[in-house]
């Protein structure tokens, strides 16, 4: 009933918004991703029908949803986004920490793990550690550029909520981020960035006896998930012509979402799909110029951080059918191209994402 729901109250929106849709087009940019959406949306429902799979209608639900909604969307105002980042952060980092004491102090499993074994790994309130990370990232971009009090606590909270997701996935880009600070961050990030490194390194030292047995089966139990998702010889896909073109007549799994789009829609539906991400991305590399704001720009680096580990991650893990992953990266990514910020005007209202 829940996996329904979910879909209902979307579907509900969605049909409420057809009656305030303001479909105009105001740029190449708004043109290609709305074009790439439509047929994407429309080749993967119609294999979907066609192969008898749902799980394809549901890849198509979340873009065809969020450019609905986005479209019947006049403005979303400044300060309820900032009331609502600040709810997700201090609800998701309260429930996480909740779920990491009742393990310690009563033995309470979260939904991903094993008992009498270090496989415990933590979601928040999504119960699910991959999807809690992306979120993680959304809200450490928006923190990290933000001028909120004790936000250097706080990113420490994000990160160590990051950390006992256990996502390779996750973790990986994390280090990725951290050489970017390195190089091509200001000082006080690299101090910052070197000053944790160290302390990590310390508490390791210290602490090595006991992390050695925890560290020897984390590496054994994921040295054995990386294979998993690495295997894609035995996935019974048709060299032809036809299935390259169009995809497989069959549904395959696989984990990685990249592989995963071209095995089952083809280089036709990866195709529409890249262009989506690339379009996101030209857009997101505007806004970020253009905006002056401060608290502007740390909502858009928030935005920015986690579009890319979406695309990035989508090397290792199907987020295209990851619920509720999938819906807001698409409201993020629909919201970029058709949405603009309007700044703070003299008659003090707040900033607005408005129809551009």
């Amino acid at each position: 009933m829940l996996q329904i729901g979910k879909y209902l109250i979307f579907l509900f929106f969605s049909f409420v918004a057809l009656f305030f849709l303001r479909f105009r087009i105001k740029s190449a940019s708004q043109l290609l991703y709305t074009a790439s959406t439509l047929l994407f949306v429309l080749y993967v429902t119609i294999k979907g029908i066609v192969v008898g799979e749902i799980e394809f209608l549901e890849i198509a639900f979340a873009p065809a949803v969020s450019l609905i909604i986005v479209l019947a969307t006049k403005n979303v105002r400044f300060d309820s986004l900032q009331f609502f980042l600040k709810f997700l952060l201090f609800f998701s980092l309260g429930v996480n920490f909740l779920q990491i004491a009742l393990f310690f102090l009563i033995g309470r499993l979260p939904a991903l793990a094993y008992s009498d074994s270090y496989s415990v790994r933590f979601g928040s309130f999504l119960d699910d550690p991959n999807g809690f990370a992306a979120l993680c990232f959304l809200l450490i971009g928006w923190v990290y550029f933000s001028n909120l009090k004790n936000r250097r606590l706080i990113l420490l909270g994000l990160i160590v909520s990051l950390l006992v997701t256990q996502s390779l996935t996750a973790i990986g880009f994390l280090i990725l981020i951290s050489f970017f600070i390195l190089f091509f961050g200001g000082n006080f990030a690299r101090a910052s960035l070197v000053f944790s490194c160290l302390l990590l390194a310390t508490l390791v030292l210290i602490f090595w006896e006991q992390i050695l047995p925890i560290a020897d089966y984390l590496i054994s139990s994921k040295s054995q998930s990386i294979e998993e998702h690495l295997n894609h010889e035995n996935v019974g896909f048709d060299l032809s012509i036809l299935s390259i073109l169009i995809g497989s007549n069959d549904i395959l799994f696989v984990e990685s979402g990249w592989t995963y789009l071209f095995l089952n829609f083809g280089i036709v539906g990866l195709s529409l799909f890249s262009t989506m991400m690339i379009t996101l991305l030209f857009s997101l590399k505007k806004y970020i110029k253009t905006s002056r704001d401060v608290k502007e720009k740390a909502i858009l680096w928030g935005l920015i951080i986690y579009c890319l580990y979406f695309i990035i991650g989508m090397l290792n893990l199907p987020f295209v059918k990851v619920f509720p992953i999938n819906i807001v990266f698409f409201l993020i990514s629909t919201s970029v191209v058709f949405l603009r910020i309007e700044s703070v005007i003299s008659g003090g209202n707040p900033p607005i994402f408005k129809r551009a």
